[in-house]
């Protein structure tokens, strides 16, 4: 039974660490980027 919890929130804190990581990188690329790149992507969004 602790075995199964150990695994369950081990496993789950790996796919927290995953997500966080992702997050860190988006947020990573939307700071690098100027306001105008922002302006520009952003239309080029909408043009879509």
């Amino acid at each position: 039974m602790v075995f199964k919890i150990l695994k369950l929130s081990t496993s789950e804190l790996f796919f927290m660490l995953g997500i966080l990581r992702i997050i860190n990188i988006i947020l990573q690329i939307m700071l690098e980027l100027t306001f105008e790149d922002k302006k520009k992507a952003f239309q080029n969004w909408k043009a879509f």
